[in-house]
């Protein structure tokens, strides 16, 4: 199992491995919301949402793992390339949402699938 620590690393690997033409692989991912701060500034308060999400790649070739948290528009614009790049290579990779997706004791733990994109 291999940790990234970049969004565009994990990206690139699978644009790795659609040139190479392997189609034999999963991306599977979890979202959920991380928290919300609120900033006050003067007479009005503002907020931020923010959403954890982890990805996971798994491949014949290796699996990769990337986890962050970032501001709900960031991870919009995260999963929105994610599922255009698997519309432009002919979905040639599946994405699954699952309810959760962490590493514990070494090991993948995966819970509940909730779709297949």
């Amino acid at each position: 199992m291999v940790k990234v620590n970049s969004i565009l690393d994990f990206l690139g690997l699978i644009a790795q491995l659609c040139r190479n033409g392997n189609d034999n692989f999963r991306v599977f991912i979890s979202e959920g919301q991380a928290y919300k701060t609120f900033t006050s500034v003067g007479e009005s308060s503002l907020s931020t949402s923010k959403t954890h999400f982890s990805f996971l790649l798994m491949s014949d070739i290796y699996q990769v793992f990337f986890s962050d948290t970032v501001n709900n528009d960031e991870y919009k614009t995260i999963k929105s390339q994610l599922v255009d790049y698997q519309d432009q290579e002919n979905h040639s990779f599946y994405i699954t949402q699952f309810e959760n997706i962490e590493i514990k004791n070494g090991f993948v733990v995966i819970e509940n699938e909730l779709e297949v994109i």
